[in-house]
């Protein structure tokens, strides 16, 4: 795995960073380092997993950036880390990224501060994604707006496997919305789904 602190990238980093089959990214990044991470993307066979930690949201408002992991086919784990505090602006990023990307298989968007337009952003992704088999959007405030979004997106949605939404005040209108999503979707891969902290029976 490769330590990075955003602020040490530079571009003769590529090649090297190109190699790597995991990219952990540190402290806060420039629109001149998401763009060394797209030209990574672009070249990289070999990786699989890319780690935000406290980088901040700006990676999702780079264009360069969301395209080449939009086409990227080598990445299978993209984390955000808590205080990437992504917001539904980044959520929203993330789902253009699943509209075309098709090898990520797991998200992690944990403490994002994502909202209900966010999760429905993720929801419409979802809907025709054929790849992703686990969101992690714990920790968030998608309320039962976001998770009735997400119900919907479960009613088509045959690979996801699994679903966590702890602590996101939900209430009974969006818990019941996702359990009667699962009994008419019988060709579900959900195995899990995760709905601590929230107020459902």
């Amino acid at each position: 795995m490769a330590y990075i602190t955003c602020g040490s990238l530079i571009r003769e980093d590529v090649p090297r960073l190109a190699k790597e089959n995991e990219i952990f990214l540190r402290h806060s990044i420039t629109n001149e380092g998401c763009e060394i991470l797209a030209k990574v993307l672009q070249t990289t066979t070999t990786l699989k997993e890319l780690v935000f930690y406290d980088v901040g949201v700006i990676a999702l408002k780079n264009n360069k950036f969301i395209e080449a992991l939009a086409k990227n086919h080598t990445i299978k784990l993209l984390y955000l880390a808590y205080g990437t505090r992504c917001g539904d602006e980044g959520a929203k990023a993330i789902a253009a990224v699943l509209k075309e990307n098709s090898s990520i298989e797991e998200i992690g968007l944990s403490y994002n501060r994502i909202g209900a337009n966010g999760a429905k952003a993720l929801a419409g992704a979802l809907k025709t994604n054929k790849a992703l088999q686990l969101l992690d959007l714990g920790r968030n405030n998608i309320g039962d707006d976001g998770a009735v979004a997400m119900a919907d997106a479960l009613k088509e949605n045959t690979t996801l496997k699994t679903l966590s939404l702890y602590w996101n005040k939900i209430e009974e209108k969006g818990g019941s919305a996702i359990l009667n999503a699962l009994q008419q979707n019988r060709s579900s891969s959900i195995e899990s789904i995760d709905l601590s902290g929230n107020k459902v029976s």
